[in-house]
């Protein structure tokens, strides 16, 4: 016998038999699947019989979906732009672990998905220092020194003479 236990009856025919079900997966949505069987209790005993002798309108379904607990599982925001805008930078995402809508601390460290990584663009310009160099009327080089742009290869050419000069 596939499973223990017998569904209502007694001599004569019995009702299909039900084999205990369980999820196929452990988590997120399966499928249960189920042994219907159409027995016979004969003097005590249990006998199998031709599934056309049960009655197929009270057989049970086979076979129905399940959920169990939601999956732990990575989630990733969209890439960041790039530190730089020439050279070797750095671009970022979040990485965060979810089970259904909780952020949870379950999710496999082995496959968790990177949240930082380098960009590499193209090469910066490397032209020598050009004595001459003046800054452009109408960019504003106080201001491009003050919040650090002069790493930017615009402000580094367009106020070349106020990033090459020392600031305190």
């Amino acid at each position: 016998m596939p499973c223990s236990g017998v569904g209502p009856g007694s001599v004569g025919l019995s009702q299909p038999h039900l084999c205990p079900r369980k999820c196929n997966t452990t988590c997120g949505r399966g499928v249960k699947k189920r042994i219907v069987l159409c027995l016979e209790i004969v003097n005590g005993k249990i006998k199998t019989r031709n599934p056309a002798d049960c009655d197929v309108a009270k057989k049970p379904v086979e076979e129905t979906t399940c959920f169990e607990r939601p999956c732990f599982k990575w989630y990733t925001t969209p890439w960041s732009e790039c530190t730089k805008t020439c050279g070797i930078g750095v671009r970022m995402r979040d990485v965060k672990c979810y089970q259904g809508k909780d952020i949870v601390r379950g999710c496999d460290p082995l496959v968790k998905p990177v949240g930082k990584q380098t960009c590499d663009l193209q090469p910066c310009p490397t032209e020598p220092p050009d004595d001459s160099c003046q800054d452009q009327a109408g960019t504003n080089c106080a201001l491009a020194i003050k919040v650090n742009l002069c790493s930017h290869w615009y402000y580094s050419k367009a106020c070349c003479r106020s990033c090459r000069a020392p600031h305190s």
